[in-house]
């Protein structure tokens, strides 16, 4: 019984680590087929003017924050300005 017991055991975690290995490998597909989409995200970010001690920068840091805000309003998240 032990040995039953060991076995059942030991082919769930194995049941486990496969479903988590598709998982990943899910994941990884999104990546690869976003990626395009994904680094065009990253470049309009990126070419926001959003760090600055200088207050003539303000209103960029603010945009920068809005446009942050509404991409992940968009994704699903809940995101606000505080």
């Amino acid at each position: 019984m032990n040995i039953l017991k060991s076995y059942c055991f030991s082919n769930k975690k194995y049941i486990d680590i496969l479903r988590i290995a598709l998982m990943a490998d899910k994941v990884f597909e999104f990546i690869d087929s976003n990626k395009s989409r994904f680094l065009d995200e990253l470049k309009t970010l990126l070419k926001i003017p959003s760090v600055s001690a200088d207050s003539k920068y303000k209103q960029d840091v603010i945009g920068c924050a809005k446009w942050l805000v509404n991409h992940l309003a968009g994704l699903g998240f809940e995101a606000q300005l505080v």
